[in-house]
């Protein structure tokens, strides 16, 4: 898994890619590290994860639990049909807003 951030607008972008099925710690420390530094607003693109697994989910799941934790509003992006089918069915689709595009994101997290 690699993961590239950068800012756009006022929110904290982080983009992931490869497979979501390890360095689960990774992510969430770098989600609260951006937190602490004063990022109200936090969306992960999903746009290179083609699949995930449970592992993945709980990822998911621990970054939003930490910008929860920091005050930020979060969101993902790009999310892949595939990906999608297994946060409905897991149902983590009505706690995690998800949006269509990074710009839809980046729009709801900073309202």
């Amino acid at each position: 898994m690699k993961l590239t951030l950068h800012d756009q607008d006022d929110a904290c972008v982080i983009e992931i890619s490869g497979r979501m099925d390890s360095e689960a710690a990774e992510l969430r420390d770098t989600v609260r590290r951006k937190v602490d530094e004063g990022s109200r607003s936090v969306v992960l693109e999903l746009g290179a994860v083609r699949m995930t697994n449970s592992i993945g989910l709980g990822m998911l799941v621990e970054a939003y639990k930490a910008a929860r934790a920091g005050g930020a509003n979060f969101a993902l992006a790009n999310v892949q049909p595939q990906v999608r089918t297994v946060l409905t069915y897991t149902k983590l689709d009505t706690i995690l807003q998800i949006c269509d595009s990074l710009e839809d994101a980046v729009a709801a997290v900073s309202k």
